[in-house]
């Protein structure tokens, strides 16, 4: 086969947004052998073998360029600020809807879950129906639902994948494991939390969550749906803390941060008085179903003691760092 025959048959994917998720996912999808472009405002870190194109994707001409000849367009991009989603986040899944539009690209789309508000019982599956109880949970679902009734029309093909809060290396913009749990860790100090550590509540690590997305992108599937994501945990985050106090070999206790100190944090910085109002998502039981998507493509999340290793290891943190050094030869 030539090297022009190779190329022809060499699917492009594009991945919008450069985050928590769009590099692992990028990096997937060059390991697989396909041509990516990775779509964002500045550039991201090396992703070896990926394109990194420039792009405002509020400007329909340029999100339209970003998107063309792909075979799969993954939206993986989000306002970088908390407080600015009202703002930002309608113009921005406008045009991308429009962008992908009539191009022939199937459009992925990562979600999350606060269209469900604090589900009935405590879980989430694939019929529970929308109850957003914030105005965040209320844009949710409204964007949501006009991205399916943009693949009604016959616009794209459309898969959605629905995910609970992240954990990982890359999860700088976490609702808990963030860069200050992990200096917290390191020292074996209590680590903040938004809400009851004791109430159970659903994460995903990131590599999974990747994965997920990749799946969705290059399987195909009975029709347009909206997926719920592979969970790694559905306990409770003091459970999930002695996971990682266990791994690290250090002390650590959940500290729930108050609700009369956000309104204190708040008259500081605008985002995290955009908080108070998902903290009914952590206030109460907050699980996952993820069955569906597992049997559907034979998917089972990494194991949580191995997520938390990788995880805990990528930060430096000894001794798990020693332990998975490749051995000297």
């Amino acid at each position: 086969m030539t090297k022009r025959e190779i190329q022809a048959e060499t699917e492009t994917h594009v991945v919008l947004g450069a985050g928590q998720v769009g590099p692992i996912l990028a990096e997937k999808l060059v390991a697989s052998g396909h041509d990516v472009r990775v779509v964002c405002r500045t550039q991201p870190r090396p992703i070896p073998g990926a394109r990194w194109v420039a792009a405002d994707l509020t400007n329909l001409g340029a999100a339209r360029e970003a998107v063309c000849g792909a075979t799969a367009v993954y939206h993986c991009a989000n306002p970088m600020r908390y407080d600015q989603w009202e703002a930002l986040l309608p113009p921005l899944s406008r045009t991308i809807r429009e962008a992908v539009a009539g191009s022939g690209a199937r459009l992925v789309v990562l979600d999350n879950l606060y269209m469900y508000g604090a589900p009935e019982g405590g879980v989430i599956r694939d019929d529970t129906k929308h109850a957003p109880q914030s105005r965040k949970g209320e844009l949710r679902a409204r964007l949501g639902a006009e991205f399916f009734e943009s693949q009604q029309r016959g616009d794209f093909e459309l898969s959605v994948l629905r995910a609970p809060d992240f954990f990982g290396l890359q999860a700088a913009r976490s609702a808990t494991f963030h860069p200050i749990f992990f200096r917290r860790l390191a020292r074996g100090k209590a680590a903040p939390v938004l809400g009851d550590p004791d109430v159970p509540h659903a994460h995903a690590y990131i590599p999974d969550v990747a994965e997920a997305l990749f799946l969705l992108g290059t399987q195909p599937q009975p029709s347009a749906s909206a997926w719920l994501a592979p969970a790694t945990w559905n306990g409770t985050v003091r459970d999930l803390f002695a996971v990682f106090a266990r791994v690290a070999n250090r002390s650590l206790t959940p500290w729930r941060v108050p609700s009369w100190l956000w309104p204190v944090l708040g008259l500081w910085d605008s985002e995290l008085r955009a908080v108070p109002e998902m903290l009914h998502q952590w206030n109460a039981p907050m699980m996952l179903d993820d069955s569906r998507f597992r049997r559907v493509f034979e998917f089972e999340p990494t194991p949580i003691e191995r997520a938390v290793e990788e995880t805990v290891a990528a930060h430096g943190i000894l001794p798990v760092a020693e332990r998975l050094q490749p051995e000297a030869v």
